[in-house]
Order: C-alpha cells, then sequence, then structure tokens
C-alpha cells in the first residue's frame, strides 16, 4: 500500500503514539481502583499464585495445588513475584474475607476499604500486580502500533489501531485486573508483530529472526497453554517468507530441506524458551501437559456432555459481546451498548469487504486471521469439554488484531487521499477514549454498589412474583453441612419445549460463620433416570462469594439452566436438584444435613414432546373425575393394570389413585394407593397419560374399583359419566 499524504511527522507520530498510551494508562489506574479487589476473572486464585511463587520461588505442586489455577504456566506470575516478595502479605484473609462484605450493619458500597493511594499489605500486593498488567497493557499496544505500521505503511491508520485497542474497555480492565490474559495477549501480539514483519519486510530469512520468532511462540506457550496455538501464525509466516523468496518450481528438492531447516530454528528458539517447562512436567506429571493433573484441577467446569455444533453457534454472540464488555460475573453493559457496539462492528466489517474490493489490504493481513483462528480453534478445543469459556479474553492476541482489522475497516470507506482523514481519525480516537472513560461510571462501579441483602425477618414467600410457581423442597427448608438452608425455591415456568430455559430463585439462609468459598452445584434428571444437566458455578453470577456471607444473612439468588430432553414418545419429566461442593480442590461435596445425600431436589418441570404418540385401550370406559381428569380406558394383564388418562383440563393438585380388587363377599384381596406416576400438575389440558399400576392378587379379584382422592384429606374426586350421571360412591368400577 503507497504512502498517504496524511503519514505524520516523527515528531508528531511519537507524541500521538505516547499520548495514547499515556491516557491508557491513566484509565488502567482509575479501572484498578473502580474493581473491588479479587473482581477480575478469577483474580483472587491469579493473586494467590503470584503470592506462592513470591514465597517459594519455585513452580507449585500440581498433585497438591495452592488452587486451581496452579496449572498455569509461570510468566505472568514470574513477572508479579520479585515486586511483591518484600511486601507483608499475611493480612490476606482478613483483606479477602472483609472486602465485599456488606448489608444493614455494613457498606453497602462494595469497593475495597483501603482506596488510598499508599496501601499496604495485601492490598498493595494486589495493586502491584495489576500494575504489572497495566505494563503489559502498554507494551501489548506498542506490539499493536508496530503491526499495523508494518501492514499499512500509514502512521494515522496505526494510530487509530492502538486507539481501537486502548480505548476498549474491556482491554482496560484486563490491563487493570491480577490474571495472565494480559501476559497472553502481549506474547501472542509479539508473535503476530514477528510474523508479519517477516512475510512483509520482503527481507531474506535469516536464522536470527526464526530463532526470535520462535521465542516469541515460547514466551506464548508460558503465558497460557492456549498461546502454543501461536505456532500456527509463526509456521504460516516462514512457510510464507521462504515460498516468496524460493519457490518449490526453483528446486523442489532444495526447497523443502531448506525449509525443514527454518522449521527446526524456529522450533529451537520455542525450545529454548519454554522447553524446559515441558521437559520439568514430562519428568514430574509423565506429560509434557501435565493434562491428567489439568483435567482434575478444572473438573469442576466439566460439561455434563460435550459442546454440540449448535451450542458452538450459541456462544458467538457472547464471545462478541464479551469482546468490549463483561467486567466480572453480572457486571455487564446496558443492552444499548451492545447494539450500538455491534453496529460499530459491522459497519467496520464491511469497510473490510470495501477495503479487499479497492485492494486496499496488504496480503500479510492474512497472518492476522491465522493468528485468530488458531486462537479460536485453541478456545473450541477447551469448551467442547468445559463450562466458562464464553469470553473474549480467552482469545489470546484478539485485543490486539481485531483493532487493526478495524481500522483497516475504517480505511475501506475513507477516500485514497483525503485531507480529511486526520480530523476523523482524531475524532474517533477522541470518542473511543470518552467512551471508555464513562464505562466504569454505568456499569462497572454501579454494578458492584447495587447488590443488597434481603432482611434476615422478611417473610420470603411474599418476595415471590405471581408469575412464579412456588416450590417448597421436600416440604421443608434444607439445611446443607456448609451452614446454609434453602429456605425456599420458585420456579419461572414449570412447562419447556427441548433445549429450553427455567430460572429458578433460591432463598438461602447463612446459620454459622462461613470460612470457606463454595461452588453451587445444579443437576438435573429425566424420568428414566438419565442425567440432562450438571453444572457449577458460583452462586449469584459470582458477585458475592460465599466466604462474604455473613451468619443470619438471607439471600436470593437467581439461576438460569437449560434443559435438553431426549427425544421420545411421552414427555420428559425433569427433576432438579441443587447442592454445594468446595470451591478448592480436591472439591469436597457439601451432604445434606442429617444425612448422606449430597443435593436436595428442588423442581420438577416438564419438558414437552411436540409430536406426541397417542395409544388406545383394548377396554374402554366412560369416567370423569372432578371435570379435570378422565378415565377412557384400561388393559388388564393378570396383576399389571394399564391406565390410559386424559386431563380435561389443567388439573389444580396433585392426587392419588386407587385400586381396590375385592371377593364375591367384598373382601379386599388386592390394592394399590400411590400418586400419579407422572405428577398430576405438570399435565397439559387434553394429553393423553398413561401408566402401568402392579397390584399384587388383583388377578384374584372379582370386582375392581378405581378412584381418585386428596392425600391430605382422603376426600375423593367426584366421579361420572360423561352425561352427568354418578359413580356410585364415586369409585369407577371395570370388573
Amino acid at each position: 500500500m503507497p504512502t498517504s499524504t496524511t503519514s505524520l511527522t516523527p515528531r508528531a507520530r511519537r507524541l500521538a503514539l505516547i499520548g495514547v498510551l499515556a491516557v491508557f494508562a491513566a484509565l488502567s489506574v482509575y479501572y484498578n481502583f473502580a474493581l473491588p479487589l479479587f473482581e477480575g476473572s478469577d483474580e483472587a486464585s491469579h493473586y494467590r499464585l503470584a503470592s506462592y511463587y513470591a514465597d517459594h520461588l519455585s513452580l507449585p505442586d500440581l498433585n497438591h495445588p495452592p488452587n486451581h489455577e496452579a496449572q498455569q504456566p509461570p510468566l505472568y506470575y514470574a513477572l508479579c513475584a520479585p515486586l511483591i516478595r518484600w511486601i507483608d502479605r499475611s493480612d490476606y484473609q482478613q483483606v479477602y474475607y472483609g472486602n465485599l462484605r456488606f448489608g444493614k450493619e455494613r457498606n453497602i458500597n462494595l469497593a475495597p476499604t483501603d482506596l488510598s493511594l499508599f496501601p499496604s499489605g495485601t492490598t498493595l500486593a494486589v495493586r502491584v500486580c495489576r500494575l504489572v498488567s497495566t505494563a503489559l497493557g502498554v507494551l501489548t499496544l506498542l506490539l499493536v502500533y508496530a503491526t499495523a505500521r508494518t501492514l499499512l505503511q500509514r502512521d494515522d491508520i496505526a494510530l487509530l489501531a492502538v486507539a481501537f485497542a486502548a480505548f476498549n474497555p474491556k482491554f482496560i480492565h484486563l490491563s487493570s485486573a491480577v490474571s495472565n490474559d494480559i501476559a497472553a495477549s502481549f506474547a501472542g501480539m509479539l508473535t503476530v508483530w514477528l510474523s508479519v514483519r517477516l512475510v512483509a519486510g520482503g527481507k531474506p530469512i535469516s536464522l536470527r529472526a526464526l530463532l526470535v520468532l520462535g521465542a516469541s511462540v515460547g514466551f506464548a506457550a508460558l503465558a497460557k497453554v492456549s498461546g502454543l496455538a501461536m505456532a500456527i501464525p509463526a509456521a504460516v509466516a516462514v512457510a510464507w517468507a521462504h515460498l516468496r523468496q524460493a519457490p518449490l518450481a526453483a528446486g523442489r528438492l532444495r526447497s523443502l530441506m531448506r525449509l525443514f531447516l527454518y522449521g527446526a530454528t524456529l522450533g529451537f528458539g520455542f525450545a529454548a524458551v519454554a522447553g524446559w517447562l515441558y521437559i520439568y512436567q514430562y519428568a514430574a506429571y509423565g506429560n509434557p501437559l501435565a493434562w491428567q493433573q489439568v483435567v482434575i484441577l478444572n473438573s469442576y467446569a466439566l460439561r455434563n456432555s460435550p459442546l454440540t455444533f449448535n451450542g458452538l453457534l450459541q456462544m458467538l454472540p457472547r464471545l462478541l459481546a464479551t469482546y468490549w464488555g463483561g467486567f466480572g460475573n453480572a457486571i455487564e453493559f446496558p443492552a444499548w451498548v451492545d447494539v450500538v457496539a455491534s453496529a460499530a462492528a459491522l459497519f467496520m466489517a464491511a469497510g473490510f469487504a470495501v477495503a479487499f474490493i479497492r485492494r486496499r489490504i496488504p496480503a500479510p493481513t492474512l497472518i492476522l486471521f491465522a493468528a485468530v483462528l488458531s486462537s479460536f480453534a485453541a478456545l473450541v478445543t477447551w469448551a467442547i469439554n468445559y463450562t466458562a469459556t464464553e469470553n473474549s479474553r480467552l482469545l489470546g492476541p484478539v485485543f490486539g488484531i481485531v483493532p487493526i482489522l478495524a481500522a483497516i475497516g475504517l480505511n475501506g470507506w475513507l477516500p485514497e487521499r483525503s485531507g480529511s482523514d486526520r480530523s476523523i481519525i482524531a475524532g474517533l480516537a477522541v470518542i473511543t477514549a470518552i467512551w471508555a472513560g464513562l464505562a466504569p461510571l454505568f456499569s462497572l462501579i454501579p454494578g458492584y454498589a447495587n447488590r443488597r441483602l434481603l432482611p434476615a425477618d422478611q417473610r420470603i414467600q411474599h418476595t415471590l412474583s405471581d408469575a412464579e410457581v412456588r416450590l417448597i423442597p421436600a416440604g421443608a427448608p434444607v439445611s446443607f453441612d456448609n451452614g446454609f438452608e434453602l429456605l425456599y425455591a420458585a420456579l419461572d415456568k414449570t412447562r419447556i419445549d427441548s433445549g429450553g430455559s427455567i430460572s429458578i430463585t433460591f432463598y438461602w439462609r447463612v446459620n454459622r460463620p462461613v470460612a470457606k468459598m463454595y461452588s453451587l452445584v445444579l443437576e438435573a434428571f429425566d424420568d428414566q433416570g438419565t442425567s440432562l444437566l450438571h453444572v457449577s458455578r458460583a452462586p449469584m453470577n459470582g458477585a458475592w462469594d460465599t466466604v462474604n456471607w455473613y451468619a443470619g444473612d438471607v439471600l436470593k439468588d437467581v439461576e438460569v439452566i437449560s434443559l435438553t430432553a431426549h427425544k421420545a414418545a411421552a414427555p420428559s419429566i425433569v427433576r432438579v436438584y441443587v447442592g454445594w461442593h468446595e470451591y478448592d480442590p480436591p472439591y469436597r461435596l457439601v451432604r445434606v444435613a442429617g444425612s448422606t445425600a449430597v443435593s436436595a431436589q428442588v423442581a420438577e418441570v416438564k419438558i414437552r414432546n411436540p409430536h406426541p404418540l397417542e395409544e388406545k385401550p383394548k377396554q374402554a370406559i366412560d369416567a370423569r373425575f372432578q371435570n379435570e381428569l378422565a378415565l377412557e380406558g384400561y388393559d388388564l394383564n393378570g396383576d399389571t393394570l394399564k391406565l390410559y388418562w386424559r386431563a380435561i383440563a389443567t388439573p389444580r393438585q396433585n392426587y392419588t389413585v386407587f385400586v381396590h380388587g375385592t371377593d364375591d363377599a367384598g373382601n379386599m384381596v388386592a390394592q394399590n394407593d400411590a400418586p400419579f406416576q407422572y405428577p398430576v400438575n405438570l399435565w397439559d389440558a387434553g394429553e393423553q397419560v398413561v401408566e402401568l399400576r402392579r397390584v399384587p392378587g388383583l388377578s384374584k379379584a372379582v370386582h375392581i374399583q378405581i378412584g381418585i382422592y386428596r392425600p391430605a384429606t382422603g376426600e375423593r374426586l367426584v366421579a361420572s359419566h360423561a352425561d352427568g350421571t354418578l359413580w356410585p360412591d364415586n369409585a369407577v368400577v371395570i370388573k
């Protein structure tokens, strides 16, 4: 691409770049203080791992890990460790446990109590680690600028790409929290820049450049396991540069041998930086990636069944929204922001297509796409089996690459040589900076400040809306051994289609001080005992860890789950259970108090069958009960009775069915009193339900009577014929 008249002087370029970086650093400090301590994604675990490195100056033992993040490669933590080693961090428990506690007698604002510019102890250590993240963010932005300028030979477009990256609220958030995600972004972007330079430079390939490129892949792998995916764009760049300089047609064998030499040099650079880690892990755990330990440490997030292609498609909107938003669990932008940002993304994408048509996209841009696709492939590989993966922070260098592509897209809409380019670009940079500055004010800060406890003496049933279905687990509150008592649960609906979602509202009371973090476990089984759901997640969407629950607190937690049933001729009745396990390894399950059970049933949900199959009885009969249920017929085979029911209207409650067999003298020879196997309150008007009842001795009965009664009172439902005449004693005689 030729140099445009909009190129800047060296001095103007330096001042503009320094200005963007300075504003970014200031915004990162602003976000640092706006985000409560340990409220970044898994920030407490990342901090504890950095603290472990500082104390032990060694890799953790993955067979006895300090926490579930111990499986992460060491680069980020090794950068933090020497800076916090000298800090007295013995107050961690007090700072961590006390940080988010609030209520009637407590500070309602969730911001850390120590907001001073000169903190001490754990607060200081967290701030220092967050500043390490900011420094990595600055380095990433420099690489974005270098990559864009190498590609486009345009100072202004490169600066716009930097502004798009620097003033992305999510990137600032990553650069102001304790996490190795920002290290993965930096190391991945380093590989991308070196790959682009190798292809776009036009110079002969040097072994030194290949060693450095391989080393950058090694740094990416030391930042995060998914960083190994950066080997793909690096390999593409090496093959591309080689084939451009020495086509296969010019000497196939010699060219292939040289390409092999280049690949070996690339691998040597990688091994020189990261090889030691894989050798150590192979010696210690029998696998270069310590994969068995990784699987164990992440077992809490294991999916009940592998992610399907449709499930993957459903992830995409969430990945897009978390590219610019998502500052913690349940801390999101308002929906209108996602709409505007999505529209802007579509506009840039269309501009990219225009630029492609106008041949204003340099060929090495393909390296950027290779990096994005390989990062996405690495994420999908993990997401297939593990939950909590719908977040762009897991995509490595995407926060540096997408702004470059967006800047190219904007350039596609601009005239090729226009004096207005500079003002448009500057205006967009200012707008994005303002957006980044306002984001915490209407999303981040309010998201943490507006949490409230329910008064401990509040009558829970009065908090339920009319739309909610009241559920009392096992007829009474359920206590767990961790001190949590489930007072009440409420379900928004009891009937869904396969793949639909339900919302369960839990009301928890804390009966004693909580010393550990716990994860909520939700399970669901159909009437055949097949598992349809098994998820482990932080309660309250992670907005309030259980270590911050006080004795006497009453908390409301809303959980949304999706249920997909296997195809069957009849609807599925799904029973939902709730339980707890410890957040940290070995993830011990919590028992229901006074029981060996580790969960309690809280709901029954009907998954409709869109095309139900109906059956015809061998013996038809005319019987109606209270104008709610009809008995249309039966089949009798020895002691087994098959009953064909029909819901005339939606039944108002569950009932008990009785089957009585008597001899000629009226003596009872067979009896079965039991609830409907398919809960009546889940029947739909017009629905047929067929059930089998085994009644020992029924084959010897001379007369058989069937009826329905209310279990609480024993009162029988009125039994009548279709014409309204009554069956004697409200009992239907079938024999």
